[in-house]
């Protein structure tokens, strides 16, 4: 068991998809991606996003479900797992995936919300 947590604020990719397990578990999984900006040697700003797989499982899950949808804002906190992977076309994979304990959902999820 990890004795560390995360927390971050990013936009969904796409709606949740929640599934139950085979004993009947009720698991939500949504991408949130999560930007971040600096300003480089030369003082141009730049930006790069990092996808982040989020697990909310039983009621928080269950909300999720009903209450998320892509591009909806939200803050997670959870416990990170980093998981590594050769694909069939022999390409190195990483990923990281948060088991989350908490999700706040940040704006109103109306259509047409902009940042």
């Amino acid at each position: 068991m990890s004795l560390y947590e995360m927390q971050f604020i990013g936009r969904l990719g796409a709606d949740p998809e929640a599934r139950y397990t085979p004993e009947g578990r009720l698991v939500a999984n949504f991408r949130v991606a999560v930007n971040r900006r600096w300003k480089n040697a030369q003082g141009e700003t730049q930006e790069a996003t990092e996808w982040v797989e989020v697990a909310a499982w039983g009621s928080l899950g269950e909300l999720c479900d009903q209450y998320l949808k892509k591009g909806r804002r939200v803050w997670v906190r959870g416990r990170p797992e980093a998981r590594a992977w050769i694909g069939k076309d022999g390409e190195a994979h990483a990923a990281l995936r948060v088991t989350a304990r908490e999700v706040q959902f940040l704006d109103s999820g109306r259509e047409g919300d902009g940042e």
